[in-house]
């Protein structure tokens, strides 16, 4: 993998208006779904973990596990590829940036978990949806349209919905659960906005084996992979990971290496809220998870909120 010191790759967006190269609506409508995909993924693997710790796996193995698996997976697919693949040293940093960002958001999600119930933890994650969009008017000083505010308000409305809300009493958990579900949140919503700053132009499938080895790395700090010794002992561990790895990691990951460079990760943020329904439609699918009435009708409001974000209104000047 040759290295060389170019300058940072700046956004490619996707008819954002901020400057960005405009494409056309049908490679934009592709690069969309790839998102949605990855989110999708994301939903699915919940009930995957879930199943896991039902059959007696590990939360730290597993993590550890699909990690591990991932960075297997991603170096053999890049074999083919490395010799193809330039990055600058900015190039680089923000790869690493992103594999820590995403590294963070998920052992902050997880510790939120043990000090929240699973309705509130979900709940602070899902701030990500505004976060990124505050970032990126921080960034480039543009204030968004009144129709995106009010994707985002259905989207946040829809996920308390979604989650239940009402059915604990949420005053009464430890501060620093809140804290960190919020670091998750964060963590995730500048992951996204980084990987816009991608070059689109080199190879998604190395970026990820990058983004995956510094991710791979720094958990094994925080869960040491002692899940090889306990491999041969643990029915299934090895199996659980692999679709973890590939649900959690792997699919979700090149999908957001290609799209998010070509989309935007503002674009991306309003789109990844469909890991909500998807992780509830899973959830009552393969789970048999009750879903209420109310429940749905976030799903719903979700979906909504993603259309009014994402379609282009006609401006006022148009009429």
């Amino acid at each position: 993998m040759a290295m060389d010191h170019g300058a940072p790759t700046q956004p490619r967006v996707a008819g954002d208006g901020t400057g960005g190269q405009r494409r056309p609506s049908s490679a934009v409508a592709g690069y969309s779904i790839m998102m949605i995909l990855a989110a999708c993924s994301y939903g699915a693997l919940s009930t995957v973990l879930k199943l896991s710790y039902a059959h007696g796996q590990d939360v730290r193995d597993m993590t550890a596990a699909q990690y591990d698996i991932a960075f297997v997976i991603l170096w053999i697919m890049s074999l083919a590829r490395l010799r193809r693949t330039r990055f600058g040293r900015s190039q680089f940093l923000i790869l690493a940036a992103v594999g820590l960002c995403g590294t963070g958001s998920t052992f902050a999600y997880y510790y939120s978990l043990t000090a929240l119930p699973a309705s509130l933890a979900i709940v602070l994650l899902f701030q990500f949806t505004w976060m990124v969009p505050v970032i990126d008017m921080a960034v480039r000083r543009k204030w968004l349209g009144v129709p995106k505010w009010v994707g985002l308000a259905l989207i946040l409305g829809g996920t308390l919905l979604a989650v239940g809300v009402g059915r604990e009493a949420w005053g009464h958990f430890a501060l620093w659960g809140y804290v960190c579900g919020l670091l998750a949140g964060l963590g995730y919503a500048v992951q996204l906005y980084l990987t816009e700053y991608l070059s689109a132009e080199s190879s998604p499938i190395v970026r990820s084996a990058v983004i995956i080895t510094i991710a791979s790395i720094a958990t094994a700090f925080i869960a040491p992979p002692t899940y090889v010794f306990k491999a041969a002992f643990l029915p299934g561990l090895l199996l659980w990971g692999l679709v973890a790895a590939l649900l959690g990691q792997v699919i979700p990951m090149v999908l957001i290496s290609v799209s998010i460079p070509r989309i935007g990760g503002r674009m991306a943020s309003v789109l990844g809220a469909a890991e909500l329904p998807t992780a509830v439609i899973f959830a009552w699918i393969v789970l048999k998870e009750a879903v209420t009435a109310l429940q749905w009708s976030g799903v719903v409001l979700i979906l909504v909120g993603m259309i009014v974000s994402e379609v282009n209104w006609p401006s006022r000047a148009s009429h």
